[in-house]
């Protein structure tokens, strides 16, 4: 039977129930005793982000870089309290440390990307998210700030791309749908970008507008028409487990 007591079932007995003040206070009083138990260290920091004490949390964090510098559960704390604490450059620095170990890493090149855009550099930052998305084109995260970084560098085309990619990935994206409904209107289509808002894929937007064209009819109009001829074409009673022609539906 597992001993309550020993120090990593109290820390994941606190830390599972979110009782991260009593976890800290716990994890500092090992530490009077050992200042360099790694266990306590990795823990209090945890803690201390999820409290918002984010230089405790970098000091804990820098205390376990000193032993190994290599250790990616500290170095991922770093960065996020480095995050939360703006300090947007160290972030920077931090990643490119953690790259140089694995450059295929892409929860870190999206931490890279992410940093730079904060600083306002979003050629560089675009090319940290195109990096990502070679080693997983599902990402959304990379996607998305893709996208934002491409359109803040006049690539708007290139962004609606990424949007749309975003949004077939995921369709309740409603940010993503927004914003590619904006980047439609800053090129001026406002056809598209009425589309874009209603959650409309690129793919099916020409097909759409032209049938509105052909049917003399405003694009709400003809959405309408479609959303009509989907209902009648559905089976009402796809979902009835007693079907009206008296057979179970299986």
């Amino acid at each position: 039977m597992p001993d309550p007591l020993e120090p990593s079932n109290v820390i994941s007995t606190l830390y599972d129930s979110g009782r991260y003040a009593e976890l800290r206070d716990y994890c500092n009083m090992r530490l009077k005793k050992d200042p360099a138990e790694m266990l306590a260290l990795e823990n209090c920091a945890t803690a201390c982000l999820h409290l918002g004490l984010y230089e405790e949390a970098l000091e804990r964090c820098r205390s376990v870089l000193e032993r190994d510098r290599s250790d990616q559960y500290a170095l991922r704390n770093a960065i996020y309290a480095l995050e939360n604490l703006h300090r947007h450059g160290e972030v920077l620095e931090r990643c490119e440390e953690m790259l140089k170990t694995d450059p295929r890493d892409v929860w870190t090149l999206n931490s890279a990307g992410l940093a730079l855009a904060e600083m306002g550099r979003y050629a560089e930052a675009a090319e940290y998210f195109e990096r990502s998305l070679k080693l997983d084109p599902h990402n959304t995260t990379a996607l998305m700030n893709g996208a934002l970084s491409l359109a803040r560098t006049g690539q708007v085309r290139r962004s609606i791309s990424y949007y749309d990619a975003a949004l077939r990935l995921d369709p309740s994206l409603r940010e993503a749908a927004e914003a590619r409904a904006r980047a439609y209107r800053s090129l001026g289509m406002e056809d598209e970008a009425f589309l874009a808002a209603q959650g409309i894929r690129d793919g099916d937007m020409e097909r759409i507008i032209r049938q509105a064209r052909r049917n003399r009819c405003s694009l709400l109009h003809q959405l309408c028409l479609e959303e009509m001829d989907r209902y009648r074409d559905a089976d009402p009673h796809a979902d009835n487990p007693f079907r009206p022609d008296g057979r179970a539906h299986t």
